[in-house]
């Protein structure tokens, strides 16, 4: 307590000081000091307002687990999309197996009728003749009944990093420099890359090349068209974009089928150079200064919707 010699602090007040305000450093009378702490006590209303409005915010708050739980949802249709069409390729393959098979028995088995009603129309038989008709035929039936094909089923191994969880972090955070590549695979020269959810297209010397998440290889295409000059993925129709100078050409990665697009070139036009897909459009962009950006809506069958000029020219 303050000697009661001493006055307040506060210039106006004629009255005693009694304590010490610990937030001016300063002696002051009860009448301020009770002052001073409302005036404290004031200041933290707002914040209590604030917190109180950031509690509400944290309760209704709708959590990013439904949208999660529905994009790995996706991604599961999806794989089991991709399982099914890859064993209906290998059901069909069996089909194909078997029925060469048997177009092969039944060739032997007509051959092996027609040496016997040959045979039997001449009437000129010997007992090792018969024999040996005997054994054609026994053998035959084996093949028949024996016909059987087992396939040889590989475990499906799951690598845990196909889905990764990350947290968005909302501070800046610097990325630089990368960590050690996770995978690698050598290639001779390429000048363009895509990926999609499940494959990564590479372009290496007039091939394509599709590759899966572990960088194996899936499938290669030869390119006997013009160079081409970019590739876009568009997640919408599940097709890749190649983007040559004239022509425009898609890849359905499941049909593993490469076919021209229905986008014209129109003479007048500048050479395609590059382009880029959002979930609505195709953007493709030609090669010239002051150049212009073409939109195609992706989902009314690839319609031109604008052209977008850019608002400088040279003189």
């Amino acid at each position: 307590m303050a000697s009661s010699s001493q006055m307040c602090s506060i210039e106006t007040c004629k009255r005693s000081a009694h304590a010490l305000c610990y937030c001016c450093q300063k002696s002051v009378c009860i009448e301020h000091l009770n002052e001073h702490s409302h005036r404290l006590n004031d200041q933290l209303l707002p914040l209590a307002d604030d917190i109180n409005d950031l509690f509400d915010r944290f309760n209704n708050v709708l959590l990013p687990q439904s949208a999660f739980c529905i994009e790995l949802d996706n991604w599961r249709e999806e794989a089991h999309q991709t399982i099914d069409h890859y064993c209906e390729r290998k059901k069909q393959e069996f089909d194909k197996l078997i029925m060469n098979e048997r177009q092969k028995q039944k060739i032997d088995l007509d051959h092996l009728r027609y040496q016997i009603d040959e045979s039997i129309k001449k009437q000129e038989t010997t007992t090792e003749y018969v024999d040996s008709m005997n054994n054609s035929l026994r053998c035959l039936q084996r093949q028949i009944n024996e016909l059987e094909i087992s396939p040889v089923l590989s475990p499906l191994d799951i690598d845990e990093h196909i889905v990764d969880i990350y947290q968005n972090i909302l501070k800046p955070k610097n990325i630089l420099p990368l960590p050690p590549p996770y995978r690698s695979i050598k290639i001779q020269y390429s000048s363009f890359i895509a990926a999609s959810e499940n494959h990564i297209l590479l372009e290496n010397i007039h091939k394509f090349y599709l590759l899966d998440q572990q960088l194996g290889i899936q499938n290669e295409f030869p390119w006997n068209h013009d160079i081409p000059w970019h590739m876009v993925w568009s997640k919408t129709l599940g097709l890749f974009f190649i983007i040559t100078s004239k022509e425009i050409f898609t890849l359905d990665e499941r049909k593993m089928m490469i076919e021209p697009c229905s986008i014209l070139h129109n003479s007048s036009m500048a050479d395609w150079s590059s382009g880029t897909c959002s979930n609505d459009s195709l953007y493709l962009i030609v090669d010239a200064m002051g150049t212009s950006i073409y939109e195609y809506n992706l989902r009314r069958s690839i319609e031109f919707v604008k052209e977008y000029r850019t608002p400088f020219t040279c003189s």
